[in-house]
Protein backbone atom coordinates (compact mmCIF):
# COMPACT_ATOMS: atom_id res chain seq x y z
CA UNK A 1 0.00 0.00 0.00
CA UNK A 2 1.32 3.43 -0.47
CA UNK A 3 1.66 5.91 2.37
CA UNK A 4 -0.92 7.85 3.30
CA UNK A 5 -0.76 10.78 5.68
CA UNK A 6 -2.50 13.19 7.33
CA UNK A 7 -2.79 16.60 8.71
CA UNK A 8 -4.93 18.00 11.61
CA UNK A 9 -5.58 21.94 11.34
CA UNK A 10 -7.46 22.14 14.67
CA UNK A 11 -6.98 25.07 17.62
CA UNK A 12 -6.30 23.45 21.11
CA UNK A 13 -8.98 25.75 21.74
CA UNK A 14 -12.34 24.53 19.83
CA UNK A 15 -14.52 22.61 22.45
CA UNK A 16 -17.52 20.84 21.52
CA UNK A 17 -20.30 19.07 23.55
CA UNK A 18 -21.40 15.94 23.34
CA UNK A 19 -20.70 12.57 22.86
CA UNK A 20 -16.95 11.78 22.17
CA UNK A 21 -17.41 8.31 20.84
CA UNK A 22 -19.56 9.49 17.89
CA UNK A 23 -17.44 12.27 16.84
CA UNK A 24 -14.89 9.52 16.54
CA UNK A 25 -16.35 7.30 14.65
CA UNK A 26 -17.05 10.32 11.96
CA UNK A 27 -13.43 10.93 12.18
CA UNK A 28 -12.61 6.96 12.21
CA UNK A 29 -15.17 6.43 8.98
CA UNK A 30 -14.37 9.34 6.79
CA UNK A 31 -10.58 8.75 7.36
CA UNK A 32 -10.70 5.13 6.66
CA UNK A 33 -12.69 5.83 3.58
CA UNK A 34 -9.96 8.25 1.99
CA UNK A 35 -7.58 5.94 2.93
CA UNK A 36 -9.18 2.65 1.37
CA UNK A 37 -9.83 5.08 -1.69
CA UNK A 38 -6.65 5.85 -1.99
CA UNK A 39 -5.00 2.36 -1.95
CA UNK A 40 -7.73 1.48 -4.50
CA UNK A 41 -6.33 3.55 -6.47
CA UNK A 42 -2.86 2.79 -6.16
CA UNK A 43 -1.40 5.47 -5.07
CA UNK A 44 -0.59 7.58 -1.63
CA UNK A 45 -1.84 11.15 -0.56
CA UNK A 46 -2.93 12.95 2.14
CA UNK A 47 -5.93 13.58 4.21
CA UNK A 48 -6.33 16.98 5.89
CA UNK A 49 -8.96 17.34 9.06
CA UNK A 50 -9.53 20.92 9.42
CA UNK A 51 -11.70 22.44 12.24
CA UNK A 52 -13.08 25.82 13.34
CA UNK A 53 -15.61 27.81 15.36
CA UNK A 54 -18.10 29.60 13.43
CA UNK A 55 -19.24 33.29 14.28
CA UNK A 56 -23.00 32.64 14.26
CA UNK A 57 -21.77 29.73 16.56
CA UNK A 58 -21.22 25.78 16.43
CA UNK A 59 -18.50 24.58 14.52
CA UNK A 60 -16.87 23.50 11.27
CA UNK A 61 -14.88 20.37 9.98
CA UNK A 62 -13.68 19.80 6.82
CA UNK A 63 -11.74 16.46 5.85
CA UNK A 64 -10.45 16.99 2.97
CA UNK A 65 -8.04 14.05 0.90
CA UNK A 66 -6.35 13.90 -2.95
CA UNK A 67 -7.40 10.70 -3.49
CA UNK A 68 -8.97 10.10 -6.61
CA UNK A 69 -12.59 11.65 -6.28
CA UNK A 70 -16.08 10.29 -7.32
CA UNK A 71 -18.09 10.35 -10.27
CA UNK A 72 -21.77 12.27 -9.68
CA UNK A 73 -23.17 9.01 -9.47
CA UNK A 74 -21.41 7.38 -6.53
CA UNK A 75 -21.06 10.58 -4.69
CA UNK A 76 -25.18 10.98 -5.32
CA UNK A 77 -24.96 7.34 -3.49
CA UNK A 78 -22.20 7.61 -0.67
CA UNK A 79 -24.55 8.00 1.84
CA UNK A 80 -27.22 5.66 1.12
CA UNK A 81 -26.81 2.53 3.04
CA UNK A 82 -25.22 -0.58 2.02
CA UNK A 83 -24.08 1.37 -0.86
CA UNK A 84 -20.37 1.03 -1.63
CA UNK A 85 -18.23 0.71 -4.12
CA UNK A 86 -15.36 -1.53 -2.50
CA UNK A 87 -15.75 -5.30 -3.24
CA UNK A 88 -18.36 -6.99 -1.06
CA UNK A 89 -15.35 -8.52 1.86
CA UNK A 90 -13.55 -5.15 1.55
CA UNK A 91 -16.63 -2.81 3.22
CA UNK A 92 -20.25 -3.00 4.22
CA UNK A 93 -21.11 -0.13 2.41
CA UNK A 94 -22.24 1.82 6.13
CA UNK A 95 -19.40 3.71 6.73
CA UNK A 96 -21.00 7.18 4.85
CA UNK A 97 -24.53 6.33 6.12
CA UNK A 98 -23.60 6.03 10.17
CA UNK A 99 -21.73 9.51 9.33
CA UNK A 100 -24.82 10.86 8.29
CA UNK A 101 -26.72 9.57 10.92
CA UNK A 102 -24.37 10.99 13.34
CA UNK A 103 -24.24 14.44 12.19
CA UNK A 104 -27.78 14.62 11.41
CA UNK A 105 -28.29 13.62 15.10
CA UNK A 106 -26.55 16.29 15.80
CA UNK A 107 -28.58 18.74 14.29
CA UNK A 108 -25.76 19.34 12.22
CA UNK A 109 -25.57 18.93 8.46
CA UNK A 110 -22.81 17.26 6.01
CA UNK A 111 -21.90 17.95 2.38
CA UNK A 112 -19.75 16.56 0.21
CA UNK A 113 -17.62 18.40 -2.75
CA UNK A 114 -16.04 15.72 -5.06
CA UNK A 115 -15.28 15.08 -8.73
CA UNK A 116 -12.77 12.62 -10.37
CA UNK A 117 -9.48 13.27 -10.43
CA UNK A 118 -10.19 15.73 -7.80
CA UNK A 119 -10.48 14.09 -4.02
CA UNK A 120 -13.37 14.48 -1.90
CA UNK A 121 -14.17 17.14 0.41
CA UNK A 122 -16.42 16.66 3.47
CA UNK A 123 -17.72 19.36 4.92
CA UNK A 124 -19.72 19.05 8.75
CA UNK A 125 -21.62 22.11 10.64
CA UNK A 126 -22.37 21.14 14.04
CA UNK A 127 -24.29 23.64 16.57
CA UNK A 128 -22.65 24.37 19.50
CA UNK A 129 -24.01 21.00 21.33
CA UNK A 130 -24.46 18.06 20.62
CA UNK A 131 -26.69 17.23 23.48
CA UNK A 132 -28.93 14.96 21.96
CA UNK A 133 -26.07 12.10 21.42
CA UNK A 134 -24.90 12.61 25.00
CA UNK A 135 -23.95 14.94 27.77
CA UNK A 136 -20.15 14.42 27.63
CA UNK A 137 -17.61 17.35 26.78
CA UNK A 138 -15.02 17.35 24.80
CA UNK A 139 -12.26 19.63 26.03
CA UNK A 140 -10.65 20.35 23.82
CA UNK A 141 -12.07 19.37 20.51
CA UNK A 142 -9.63 16.07 19.99
CA UNK A 143 -9.23 13.80 17.20
CA UNK A 144 -5.98 13.23 17.51
CA UNK A 145 -5.87 10.35 19.70
CA UNK A 146 -5.89 7.43 17.05
CA UNK A 147 -5.09 9.99 14.27
CA UNK A 148 -1.29 11.03 14.79
CA UNK A 149 1.33 9.94 11.76
CA UNK A 150 0.44 8.07 9.03
CA UNK A 151 -2.45 5.34 7.69
CA UNK A 152 -1.00 2.52 5.92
Amino acid sequence: DAQITTEIQIPTDLHLAGDSTALRQVVMNLSLNAADAMNEAGHGGKITIQGQALAEGGIELNFTDDGPGMTQEVARLAFDPLYSTKESDKGSGLGLYVVQRIIDGAGGMIKLDTAPGKGAKFRIVLPDAMAQLGSEEIHPLDVTDHWQGELQ
